[in-house]
């Protein structure tokens, strides 16, 4: 009896150890997954405003020379009304030609309302100062080597416009296609592959 009643505890003590994760972490982890594809199922239609309001888009700029360009083009590319959107690019102490990027957006992009405005070192200062020179009713950041998805802006708007509560909103990162495809080994490859839609189908409804 001595050994059984040994062996039944030994066995508890074990069981107790591993139900713990399953009911603090799995479990919940459960519920919140089929949580959030209920809400995905049954989001409300979003109605748009009748007229779009001003969005400001910020690009904080510092030795941006090779990737400035792409980024303003993904600005440019945006479905949200050119006519509604300004642009704001926050140079803070460049030392290339961040600037001849720019002139360059300037001239290919003239439908596009964009300023170039410099500021004190720092991105920090840089933002601090192109709010100030911002008008649009939402403002958005967005670093200068990234590029919007082309519905990310309408999509932000549709969203705060449709849901007072909603204060503040934060985008998905879409890593590049081909450097995923790039990715080497076996196990990183498949991580990366799965990550590619899970950011994408975020950054197609906006959140």
């Amino acid at each position: 009896m001595y050994w059984i009643n040994l062996a039944l505890t030994r066995m508890g003590f074990w069981i107790t150890w591993a139900l713990i994760p399953i009911i603090v972490e799995i479990i919940p982890a459960i519920v919140s997954t089929i949580k959030l594809m209920h809400l995905h199922l049954h989001q409300p239609k979003l109605v748009p405003p009748g007229k779009w309001p001003w969005v400001t888009i910020i690009v904080p700029v510092y030795n941006s020379e090779d990737t400035l360009f792409e980024c303003i083009r993904s600005i440019n590319n945006q479905s949200y009304p050119k006519n509604a959107m300004q642009v704001v690019l926050a140079n803070n102490q460049s030392t290339d030609d961040s600037f001849g990027a720019y002139a360059k957006a300037q001239n290919t992009f003239p439908e596009l309302i964009l300023r170039y405005v410099n500021t004190d070192k720092g991105k920090a200062r840089a933002l601090n100062t192109a709010i100030y020179e911002s008008i649009g009713i939402y403002v958005i950041n967005i670093d200068s080597d990234g590029l919007l998805e082309k519905d990310a802006v309408k999509n932000m708007v549709l969203k705060f416009e449709n849901d007072p509560s909603i204060a503040a909103m934060t985008g998905a990162i879409l890593p590049k296609w081909q450097m995923v495809q790039g990715v080497k080994g076996l196990w990183h490859k498949i991580l990366a592959k799965n990550e590619y839609p899970n950011c994408q189908i975020k950054c197609n409804t906006g959140q």
